[in-house]
């Protein structure tokens, strides 16, 4: 197997960013950057190996917004296989300048195991290695609990209905839509965070998901939300999201945002209170 720098990288889909990928900043949400990457990386697997599988650890690194019509291009490449798992580079880059509007890093866990097949490798960028969310950061050993323990309760509920699930009964993969009333969660230690104050919103600029399957028909599904760090312009804040009569961890997601002015399009330091606020129900000690 050949490796070989980024610029051997497969285009995979050119679109113009469309209204309904606009969120309530002005720019394309980061749910659909992260839906249209995932689904590309398992397009490109299916296409080399025939194979189909679970989107099992998802990192991304945010670096220029979007806006409205910009012309954006998908790319991704192979960087590894072996046995059941195949790791993907994909970016998502303006296609009149060429600058990476983001870039990924996905584990693919395969429903069944890769025979020996000869493919071409390429080397991800440097740059796009998680920089605030190695796998120690994401705590994936915790449980109902821990949170517990803290002070921390489930902030939100969920079943999952027949409806939502394939003819397998696990739920089904569909595009994130945009709903501005139900966008900002007004449940879980953030909830007020998002909302400080008028014109100031929350970008992330990296993010990183593990999931440890797909949600079935009859799960109940429980989510707890914390802040675990507070640092300058950014905070880290993470939930875990558990089957709740098995106590089983379903998929953890981490965020790294930054404080936001929607007027200059650039972040700022956090102000005093809201940083004496995060950093008083902060739960570092969940990390431990």
């Amino acid at each position: 197997m050949s490796r070989s720098e980024t610029s051997t990288l497969t285009i995979l889909a050119e679109w113009n960013v469309p209204p309904d990928e606009i969120d309530h900043i002005d720019h394309m949400g980061t749910a659909f950057y992260a839906y249209r990457a995932e689904q590309g990386a398992l397009r490109l697997i299916e296409r080399l190996f025939g194979l189909t599988g679970l989107v099992a650890d998802r990192h991304i690194h945010y670096r220029r917004e979007q806006r409205l019509g910009a012309p954006l291009r998908l790319s991704a490449g192979v960087t590894g296989a072996s046995g059941s798992q195949i790791a993907v580079y994909a970016e998502i880059a303006n296609a009149e300048s060429g600058q990476p509007a983001a870039e990924f890093n996905l584990q693919v866990e395969l429903r069944s195991r890769l025979e020996h097949a000869a493919f071409p490798q390429i080397i991800p960028p440097a740059r796009s290695r998680p920089r605030s969310l190695p796998y120690e950061k994401l705590a994936p050993h915790l449980r109902p609990a821990n949170f517990e323990r803290v002070g921390i309760a489930s902030h939100t509920r969920q079943e999952i209905r027949a409806e939502a699930c394939d003819a397998d009964g696990c739920l089904r993969a569909t595009k994130p839509k945009f709903i501005p009333e139900d966008h900002v969660p007004t449940t879980g230690v953030m909830a007020g965070v998002w909302r400080y104050a008028p014109g100031y919103f929350w970008p992330a600029v990296e993010q990183r998901d593990l999931r440890f399957r797909v949600p079935r028909r009859g799960d109940v599904l429980e989510t707890y939300e914390a802040v675990l760090g507070v640092e300058g312009k950014a905070v880290h804040s993470a939930n875990w999201i558990f089957e709740a009569a098995s106590g089983e961890l379903v998929e953890a997601r981490h965020m790294i945002t930054v404080f936001f002015d929607s007027r200059t399009r650039r972040s700022e330091s956090l102000p005093p209170d809201l940083l004496g606020y995060l950093n008083g129900v902060a739960r570092p000690e969940l990390l431990g």
